[in-house]
């Protein structure tokens, strides 16, 4: 039978653990949460440009990205997509990044934008969806 001081101080020891440990979980989902709202806000901040620089000419939307300096969008491949609908939910817009590939609709409008993780036209899962890779030793 271990002594009074040894039962003591493995409790202590325990119960700190357990607390440090629900600490750093708590902190981790406070802090993943304030960061995903910061890329919505952002991403929301980012369509809401966008759709500023869209015009439709008669029945064709144009996007400026020169004007905006967003190279992501204007390659082939490239690591930005963007594909505007129509009421009807037509394609109306695709960005050159996005080639002939589709973005699957979400819904929203120009007031309140949706910001949704959705598989990617190359069928790639999303980042918080992928496997994590190793670096080899």
């Amino acid at each position: 039978m271990p002594s009074l001081r040894t039962r003591l101080a493995l409790g202590t020891a325990i119960a700190m653990a357990a607390v440090l440990v629900a600490g750093g979980l708590l902190l981790y989902l406070c802090e993943r949460a304030a960061l995903l709202a910061q890329l919505d806000r952002s991403l929301s901040d980012e369509a809401r440009l966008l759709a500023s620089t869209a015009e439709l000419d008669f029945g064709v939307v144009e996007v400026e990205f020169e004007e905006l300096d967003m190279r992501d969008f204007e390659e082939p491949g490239g690591p930005a997509y963007l594909q505007v609908w129509l009421a009807d939910g037509s394609a109306a817009f695709r960005s050159p990044s996005l080639a002939s590939g589709n973005i699957r609709r979400v819904g929203g409008d120009a007031e309140s934008p949706v910001c949704r993780w959705v598989d990617l036209p190359n069928g790639q899962a999303p980042a918080h969806r992928r496997p994590r890779m190793r670096a080899a030793r």
